[in-house]
């Protein structure tokens, strides 16, 4: 998929189905994953590891801190740190204020894997993060959808 390999992302999402299926696939991609079930968690794992950590994958919607307030914490210990803001609410305020906090992409639940890769690709290689959304409903490749039961 990705020209880059051996990519080394940090998933933070609540939601272990989800979580898992997105280690388990970027593992099979060539790239190298930590995870974090919940804000507070992830940035103490990016805290200790940001030298190691080339890209976020982070939940909006999780319990405690959301992930506005988890997306602002990483940038204060790195700012140039890539992060995906994956969220099944996306609109344009919230969008908005993600851009403002410096996403480099937002990837709209529920997704493909595939978008997921092409996402990470794009955010990767890119040398100026772009803010991106990938609408998922207009992807005809129904059968790597991840299907995490809420």
């Amino acid at each position: 998929m990705t020209d880059s390999k051996n990519i080394n992302i940090l998933i933070i999402d609540d939601e272990e189905i989800v979580r898992e299926t997105i280690k388990a696939a970027m593992e099979y991609f060539g790239h190298k994953v930590l995870v974090a079930s919940h804000g507070k968690e992830g940035i103490n794992l990016f805290s200790k590891s940001q030298s190691s950590i080339d890209l976020v994958i982070l939940d909006y919607n999780m319990p405690g801190e959301n992930g506005l307030s988890v997306l602002k914490s990483l940038k204060d210990i790195a700012p140039d740190i890539q992060v995906i803001i994956s969220t099944g609410i996306v609109d344009n305020e919230i969008e908005k204020k993600f851009m403002e906090a410096g996403a480099a992409g937002i990837l709209a639940k529920p997704f493909t894997l595939t978008s997921l890769e092409q996402t990470i690709s794009k955010v990767y290689t890119s040398k100026i993060p772009p803010v991106s959304k990938i609408d998922s409903s207009k992807t005809t490749d129904h059968q790597d959808r991840i299907s995490a039961e809420y």
